[in-house]
């Protein structure tokens, strides 16, 4: 078994049986015209001053917009975007900006996480589909606390994929145990282990129903997540930082990738 990131550089997702590939953050630095040693988000967001926002949004689930986006992950794309200015670039959007989001059920209903590089308009949206002002806030004095062996709590949806080696066919976990070590090696990646709680490492993984949509009549697409919940410790500062605003794994423009943390409660 090889994951998908050792054998396919691309981001994928699953449209009509097949992977659709969508530019990595190599691909979009060199669009931009970055120098190679600032190709990285976080990197080049410090360096000259870039502020990351972090929105949350009370979703009103009665709105008609949201039950058709709650159909169609592909509609909700479009929704979390119609925030955003248009690129006209080759470099889409979602890449431009900088966006990842995150849809959670609470006890009072859903709320949706947005980060993005751009400043959003969420004056955009249908009226109707918040039930209370959207909260716009900038990310960087989450991104202050990370330092290495700093313990955090953290919340992330992920796509949690691996590449059959023979075949080059991108597959998904479904095996809970599977989807820990698939967590655990993206953790050496970008800058975190999760440390050990009892008989196992500290993460809870939960399967979320199949996003499914459609780009349009004859595309459809689907999205394989799970949920993880736990404890990290952070291991590199800057790896670390760059994965919370490049977010970890595959399908980002369909709400998995963006990972929150906020201090371990002793």
């Amino acid at each position: 078994m090889t994951d998908l990131d050792e054998c396919d550089t691309a981001g994928a997702v699953e449209v009509d049986g097949r992977q659709q590939q969508f530019p990595t953050t190599q691909d979009v630095s060199a669009a931009r015209g970055l120098p190679p040693h600032l190709s990285g988000p976080i990197d080049y967001a410090y360096r000259i001053g870039i502020v990351v926002f972090l929105s949350t949004l009370a979703i009103n689930d009665r709105s008609r917009e949201f039950r058709r986006d709650h159909a169609n992950i592909h509609d909700m794309h479009r929704t979390v975007m119609s925030a955003f200015p248009n690129i006209t670039e080759s470099t889409p959007a979602r890449q431009a900006h900088a966006v990842l989001w995150r849809l959670d059920s609470t006890n009072d209903g859903y709320v949706q996480y947005v980060q993005s590089r751009t400043e959003p308009d969420w004056g955009h949206l249908p009226a109707g589909h918040l039930t209370a002002p959207a909260e716009v806030r900038p990310l960087r004095p989450v991104l202050d606390v990370v330092e290495p062996g700093r313990k955090l709590a953290f919340r992330i949806v992920a796509n949690p994929t691996w590449c059959e080696a023979k075949s080059r066919k991108r597959l998904v976990h479904r095996e809970p145990e599977r989807q820990v070590e698939w967590l655990i090696r993206k953790g050496r990646q970008h800058g975190f282990v999760i440390p050990d709680a009892g008989p196992g490492p500290d993460v809870e993984p939960s399967p979320i129903p199949t996003l499914v949509g459609r780009k349009n009549a004859a595309t459809k697409i689907t999205v394989e997540a799970v949920r993880f919940e736990g404890h990290l410790v952070v291991t590199d500062r800057e790896a670390f930082r760059e994965a919370v605003v490049g977010g970890i794994g595959r399908a980002k423009a369909y709400g998995c990738g963006l990972i929150s943390v906020e201090p371990a409660v002793a």
